[in-house]
């Protein structure tokens, strides 16, 4: 009797081929659904569903920004061109900061402020188009704010702080953040009309004013320096003249040019320190102070009260501002170190009008310091001036100038290092206002950002962030899943 051979082949189970091809087929759905669904929120609910919590504020701007973007009219529309590709994975790079900050003026502008990216290389048209006859010199890698024809050009560079120690062996190391700090000035001295032009004495061994001229910028004031030589002039279209901390006096010429622009109502701003040159007493300088009633004293002031010396020399201390300037920064107190006294002159013109702006205790002494060091006490405690005002009275255009006996409100290695939130520097910066007459125009301060941080402020919670976090989590996410487990189930039950 003959027996049928078996074959080894297993029968094939038509119902398990079927859930694994479902399985497979499902699992491709998803993935297209959440690709496209992730595409979809972003576009459409994107910035409705981004939300900084952090205590800086990084991809944020602030309060004063909005309440200074809602007081624009509503026909205002400022144009911010990224002279660029849009970056897209800037994650370790500086734009980490500029992008997304530059996203939430666009959310919170309702229609002012526009932000687009056009590469020059790909569309060079951009360049004619933003600025056709070439006043700018645009180029790659800047932002170009525009309105009304004007334009100011921001370097992603500027958007920081930097440590001058670092700086000056060739490394760039950030301290802080200031981008909102850089394009909303921007953006409130275009719309508000204001330009100035600054220019900086140089060739006087003088700071290089870098981190001062940053400051410019951002309250819209081009700057440029003017070299010292014999055919020395200072152009017409000066605003402010600054002399940033000399180490030697000024000469004939300059002192010559310089009066001649007070004559004419040039406003200034001078800064000297006593620290790297204890000879120097400056009697150039001082007969062109002396011309808006002020002198600059050949000793260093020491600090005698321990409330106000920082350090045992009293060499470092805290000074005081006047009544009368208590608003050009949040505090009243400032740091300032080996500074020269300032004080009114014997001038005898009436119309001459002076005022001490920053003071010492009344314990503090004047000291005399020679080449090599020998001290020289005065028994002379009183109350000094390490900055004054002058102006003219009575004149339309009149001359004004501010005087500091020390460069810890000017100098790039003090600003780089406290940063632009710093009581002194928020101070010149008023001072910078004031006298180019930019206070009419713009009272806005705005606060530079501690890198890095990303702390969580359980305050910037708000109903609106819990409402959609609600929704999101606890009704689309649970729908979406019960929904998929629906039809899985029926489909599943049916094979």
């Amino acid at each position: 009797m003959s027996k049928k051979k078996s074959s080894n082949a297993e029968p094939k189970d038509k119902r398990q081929v079927s859930l694994k091809m479902y399985s497979i087929g499902t699992v491709l759905i998803l993935l297209v659904i959440v690709i496209v669904a992730n595409i979809l929120i972003e576009n459409l609910l994107g910035q409705y569903m981004s939300f900084d919590f952090s205590v800086a504020g990084q991809n944020s701007i602030s309060e004063t920004t909005v309440d200074f973007l809602d007081s624009l009219p509503d026909d205002v529309n400022v144009r911010i061109v990224g002279l660029m590709d849009k970056p897209e994975n800037y994650n370790n790079t500086p734009m980490r900061y500029i992008v997304p900050l530059l996203d939430d003026y666009v959310k919170h502008g309702k229609g002012k402020i526009s932000v687009e990216y056009v590469n020059p290389q790909t569309y060079p048209s951009i360049l004619r188009e933003l600025d056709a006859n070439n006043v700018y010199d645009l180029k790659n890698d800047q932002y170009a704010i525009c309105y009304q024809g004007k334009i100011l050009v921001v370097e992603p560079y500027d958007c920081f702080t930097y440590d001058q120690t670092y700086a000056a062996q060739g490394y760039m190391v950030p301290t802080a953040n200031a981008v909102e700090y850089t394009f909303t000035n921007a953006i409130a001295n275009l719309t508000s009309g204001f330009s100035a032009k600054a220019y900086f004495v140089t060739g006087l061994q003088t700071d290089d004013s870098v981190q001062l001229k940053h400051i410019l910028s951002s309250l819209g004031i081009d700057s440029e320096d003017i070299p010292v030589s014999d055919s020395f002039e200072i152009p017409d279209d000066c605003d402010v003249l600054f002399l940033n901390n000399p180490q030697t006096d000024i000469s004939d010429r300059v002192m010559s040019v310089m009066k001649n622009y007070i004559e004419k109502g040039g406003d200034f701003i001078v800064a000297v320190n006593f620290y790297n040159n204890v000879t120097e007493t400056y009697p150039h300088l001082n007969s062109v102070l002396n011309e808006m009633n002020l002198n600059i004293d050949s000793f260093v002031i020491r600090e005698n009260d321990p409330s106000y010396a920082l350090d045992q020399t009293g060499f470092a201390s805290l000074v005081t501002s006047a009544s009368s300037y208590t608003q050009f920064a949040n505090t009243s107190q400032f740091r300032a170190s080996y500074a020269r006294p300032v004080r009114a002159y014997d001038n005898p013109r009436s119309y001459i009008k002076t005022d001490a702006v920053l003071t010492t205790s009344d314990k503090a002494t004047a000291v005399q310091i020679d080449a090599n060091n020998n001290i020289r006490q005065f028994e002379n405690a009183s109350v000094y001036n390490i900055c004054m005002y002058a102006t003219y009275e009575g004149m339309i255009d009149a001359p004004c100038c501010y005087v500091f006996g020390s460069s810890d409100f000017t100098s790039d290695s003090y600003i780089s290092s406290y940063g632009y939130n710093d009581a002194n520097v928020q101070f010149i910066r008023s001072c910078i206002k004031d006298v180019s007459g930019l206070n009419e125009y713009n009272s806005l301060i705005i606060s530079t950002k501690p890198l890095d941080d990303y702390s969580i402020d359980t305050t910037k919670v708000t109903s609106s962030n819990v409402s959609v976090m609600t929704i999101v989590f606890m009704v689309v996410i649970p729908l979406a899943l019960v929904i998929a487990a629906t039809i899985i189930y029926s489909k599943r039950k049916n094979l």
